[in-house]
């Protein structure tokens, strides 16, 4: 590049770059990914299994370091990377994601992604109306019998939703309160999830910030990654079998998969990192779902977000999910994410 005579290109000697070490990432489970960014320019890197990463050669300037879990934010710097021609600066960076307490099931992996859900292996390069795509749904997916796979990996509005998952839990597991988690990807048209636990509805979310783009009609997922948390008070759940019903909220409604559409990561619940029906979409992406349930402690859920998803063309709203799970945070703890 630098023999092209390219206008305002920096050659080698005027780059610079950043070596440390990322910390608080499975790297024998996850990749670990390094991303550099200011107004100006970004730049990525893998770290090696035991977090070790050296950046690519980067233009002066300052930069906000973050790290992620293959596709999951887990860290920003605090502290900007300053970066001069010729230098060489150290940076590390430790992952501040956690799931506390004690989980009761998870459906999905906390990564960002909506691999291993239901028409995730298809989805890149098949329309979600697409007849080779499995059955959308409506679902319902019974914990320790269903498979992952049996889960939509996006919830279109009016084509598969609302997605119903049902769970069986001893007394010591139903006692006191508890934190129901969905992480999503991507979404559209302001879709959210909407639940419902044991019959009493969950509260209303806000709509997630607007992506003005299709997403899992054109083969994406990826999107700004929000995780949404719903409050389960005492006596909430119950001895035996519980039953969790979710659907979308949406801002406007159109043509089935073309309306609104959420991807999932994980329940880890992906809300908008799936497919939904055809044209005139609305998605809402979902990547992780989990109870949190704490005996006489406080639990803080502060979480992080994946980027946004998009969404292909379905004839409803949709959403898809990434990972589901409950947790139960120990006793007398406060948590935060």
């Amino acid at each position: 590049m630098g023999n092209m005579g390219l206008k305002g290109w920096v050659g080698a000697t005027g780059r610079g770059t950043v070596k440390g070490k990322a910390s608080g990432v499975d790297g024998s489970k996850y990749q670990i990914v390094m991303h550099w960014y200011n107004v100006h320019a970004q730049y990525w890197a893998y770290a090696d299994s035991s977090g070790n990463f050296v950046s690519p050669a980067m233009r002066p300037g300052t930069y906000t370091q973050v790290l992620y879990q293959d596709e999951l934010k887990v860290a920003s710097a605090t502290n900007a990377v300053v970066i001069a021609a010729g230098g060489s600066v150290t940076s590390n960076i430790a992952s501040t994601w956690s799931t506390p307490g004690v989980t009761l099931f998870q459906i999905g992996d906390w990564d960002g992604q909506p691999t291993g859900f239901r028409n995730a292996d298809k989805q890149l390069r098949m329309h979600p109306s697409d007849s080779r795509m499995s059955s959308w749904g409506p679902i319902t997916y019974t914990v320790g019998s269903s498979a992952t796979s049996d889960f939509p990996m996006a919830i279109f509005k009016g084509v598969n939703d609302p997605v119903t998952i049902k769970f069986t839990l001893t007394a010591a597991q139903a006692s006191g309160a508890a934190t129901l988690r969905i992480g999503t990807t991507l979404a559209f048209a302001g879709a959210r999830p909407s639940v419902v636990i044991n019959g009493k509805a969950g509260t209303v979310p806000a709509a997630p910030t607007a992506i003005d783009s299709r997403g899992v009609t054109r083969g994406a997922y990826r999107g700004r990654g929000d995780i949404y948390n719903f409050a389960i008070a005492s006596g909430g759940l119950v001895t035996g079998s519980n039953t969790v019903s979710y659907s979308l909220l949406l801002n406007w409604s159109v043509h089935p998969f073309w309306q609104t559409w959420t991807d999932y990561d994980c329940c880890r619940f992906r809300i908008e990192r799936s497919f939904l029906p055809l044209p005139q979409l609305r998605e809402s992406p979902m990547f992780l779902l989990c109870i949190f349930k704490s005996t006489n402690g406080v639990t803080d859920l502060r979480c992080s977000s994946l980027v946004p998803l998009e969404a292909r063309l379905v004839p409803s709203s949709t959403f898809s999910i990434l990972c589901l799970f409950f947790a139960v945070t120990s006793v007398h703890s406060t948590v935060n994410i």
